[in-house]
């Protein structure tokens, strides 16, 4: 479980989001395909089930250079709201 603590849209991404999560400790970086579904600040103070035993990923997609390491649950990312 980690706890959305910063959500920004990502410039030229219609559906990403660049979030931080605070995992107890430990803040990592996940970029996300919410934006269509929340804005930003719904997503801010929200916990999350994220997978986050991954190898971090380096990856250029539409100018972004991003460092993700973990993935937000599918299922649980979709009901965020209940």
């Amino acid at each position: 479980m980690a706890k959305v603590v910063s959500a920004e849209k990502i410039e030229g991404a219609d559906k990403l989001y660049q979030l931080m999560v605070d995992m107890g400790g430990e803040t990592r970086q996940i970029v996300s395909g919410l934006a269509k579904h929340y804005k930003a600040d719904e997503l801010v103070g929200k916990n999350v089930i994220v997978i986050a035993n991954l190898k971090p990923v380096k990856a250029a997609r539409r100018g972004l250079v991003r460092d993700d390491s973990g993935r937000l649950r599918g299922r649980y990312a979709q009901n965020l709201h209940h």
